[in-house]
Parts: C-alpha cells; structure tokens; sequence
C-alpha cells in the first residue's frame, strides 16, 4: 500500500510542478508585488497566491488525508502520516523585478522522513526529482553532484540574504582559498538545482524556513553529496539549514560554518 500511495505522490507530482510553473510563466514580467510581510524586501505577489491555490487545491482533492506546510498559508494537518511541504514561488523578490531565477518546489514527508523532492524552473522548463533511493533526475535523466574536494579551486552557491554568520562565513573562506568564488542567485530552490547538476561545487545556506530547504536536501543527496543541517548534523525535518558538498570539502566548510557561529 505504501509503495501504491508513493506511486500516485510521485505521478502527481511530476504532473502540478509544470502545471505551477505555467503560471509562473504567464505572470511573469506581467504583474507585480501584492503585499509585503517581514519587510520591504519581503514580498509576495499575485503569482505566489495563485500558485498555492492550485497546489493546495489539487493536493488536498488526491490525499485528502495528508498535511501540508505552506510557506503562504502555514499548516494544514500537520499530524498525518504524509506531509506535504511547498513553496509555490522560490525567489519572489527576483519574479517581482523580472529577474528570471525562481522556481516552484516542494517535499514530501512519510512520518517527518523525507522521501520525494521537485524542483520545477519555469524558464527553462526544468522539473529535478528524486525519490529516496531512486537517484536524482532532471526532466528524467540523472545528474550528479560535483566531487570537487579542494575549497581552493570550488564555486559555491549560497544565501543572497547576508546575515551576521554568512558574512563571517565569507571572510573564513578568502583566508582558506585566497579568493572567494560563490554565487548567490536570489532562490534556495534554484541554488540547489545548480549544485545538484554540479555546475555548483557546494551550497551553504543557515535559512531555518523549511520550505526553502527540505526540497533541495533529498535533491542533494540523492545526486550524490553528503547533506546536513548547518551544525554538521543529519538533516532532520524542522532543522535549521543546510550544508551540501563532496565528502571532504563538506567536512571542511562544516567547521567553517561552525566557526563563523561561534565566532564573535
């Protein structure tokens, strides 16, 4: 019964991701912010709303009995077996500029144990997919992470959100490298589809928002890194952050981040 009920997540999946993008699509450049939340940088326009409408709707009509975690409407049971956690529009501020990195993701939980992630970029009609234990794919072909092991010769991708940790983070990483190549493109979504493919050697990000990170963790590792939360720890649903890479460089930028915690 658990692999029937899998089965149907993963066909549905594979089928709204495209269908969110679509409209992600014909919104584009043709609408604008509707409210801002946190603050000004903090924004959500018609497409977030029209893009969680669809998912919600469609998710609750096939499992009706599953939760699901919104990063635009919050928690609906959140107790079930199955939990649902979407993010209709990664990257709203890019989407609200006309700046063409964002993406649609989501994750599915089986009792808090992540067993399936999308990510869906609506530019170049991409939809990236893993299951657990099944590899990582883009639009059906598998991809792998990059072995790059030196920090010296790596690029990074990482959080355009610059707080206190990542800015110490930065500094730690001239000393270690000399130079510091990283890029940070505005979606958490569409840096873990970079680092996933390995056009990105690694991906550090402290976001503790679950929806900008559960998506990109399976993704992540079923492509090949060694993923954990931003201590260093086993990725676990609600942990904060994440720090994805080769085996030996993870174990380098982990007491990198540990550091730029501790740090004053």
């Amino acid at each position: 019964m658990k692999n029937i009920t899998e089965n149907k997540i993963e066909k549905l999946i594979k089928k709204i991701l495209p269908q969110a993008g679509e409209i992600l699509r014909k919104k584009f450049r043709k609408t604008g912010v509707k409210y801002t939340k946190s603050h000004a940088l903090d924004v959500v326009t018609e497409a977030d709303i029209a893009v969680n409408r669809m998912l919600l709707n469609t998710i609750r009509k096939n499992f009706p009995d599953h939760g699901i975690v919104s990063e635009e409407t919050g928690k609906h049971q959140n107790n079930s077996e199955y939990i649902w956690v979407i993010d209709p529009l990664d990257g709203t501020l890019n989407f609200s500029r006309g700046i063409p990195f964002f993406v649609s993701m989501l994750a599915v939980f089986r009792n808090k144990k992540l067993i399936m992630s999308a990510i869906y970029d609506p530019i170049y009609d991409e939809l990236a997919f893993a299951r657990h234990g099944f590899g990582a794919m883009i639009n059906g072909k598998r991809i792998k992470a990059s072995r790059c092991k030196d920090v010296r010769t790596s690029i990074g991708t990482v959080s355009s959100v610059f707080q206190e940790e990542q800015k110490k983070l930065f500094n730690l990483l001239v000393k270690e490298a000399e130079k510091l190549k990283a890029m940070a493109t505005g979606s958490a979504g569409y840096n873990a589809m970079i680092t996933a493919r390995g056009a990105g050697d690694w991906y550090v990000n402290y976001n503790p928002r679950i929806w900008d990170i559960a998506p990109g963790v399976l993704l992540l590792k079923e492509a090949g890194h060694k993923v954990t939360n931003i201590y260093g720890k086993s990725w676990q649903f609600g942990d904060r952050g994440i720090i994805s890479a080769e085996k030996n460089l993870h174990k380098k930028l982990v007491g990198l981040v540990r550091k730029s915690l501790d740090s004053p």
